[in-house]
């Protein structure tokens, strides 16, 4: 399979897309971070596309993805959600076309061009929603 999910800790789930993802694997990928245990304490989940080679994927399947990542927020509401991709044409459909149909989810999501961006959002993210909860 072209996907890994790399649970850098409880709290935070690096998904990698590698060489030739589908559509079928993208939402079979998406169906295993649901089914996880671990989806109860998760609180930063990293779409990370830089690696793809070759993306099968149809609006149909984002559309199928966004639906399922849709009710996915309403049981996990807490998440904040990074797609990083490549700089280049196909990259920027795919994730605009996703964007577009998750727009209103409670999720915090945003897309990036380099991981370490990705990091630095939900970093500053957490740091202002601590400041607010402080006395």
């Amino acid at each position: 399979m072209a996907v890994k999910h790399n649970w850098l800790s409880d709290e935070i789930l690096h998904t990698q897309y590698l060489g030739t993802v589908d559509g079928a694997e993208l939402i079979k990928a998406a169906h295993e971070i649901g089914s996880d245990h671990r989806m109860e304490k998760v609180r930063f989940i990293i779409g990370d596309w830089t690696d793809i080679e070759n993306a099968d994927i149809s609006p149909e399947d984002i559309r199928e993805l966004a639906a399922y990542i849709y009710a996915l927020s309403k049981s996990y509401p807490l998440v904040w959600n990074a797609s990083v991709v490549p700089d280049n044409e196909s990259g920027l459909a795919r994730a605009s076309l996703f964007d577009v149909l998750i727009e209103g989810l409670v999720w915090k999501t945003d897309t990036f061009y380099q991981l370490e961006d990705a990091f630095q959002w939900y970093k500053k993210g957490i740091e202002t929603e601590l400041q607010k909860k402080a006395p």
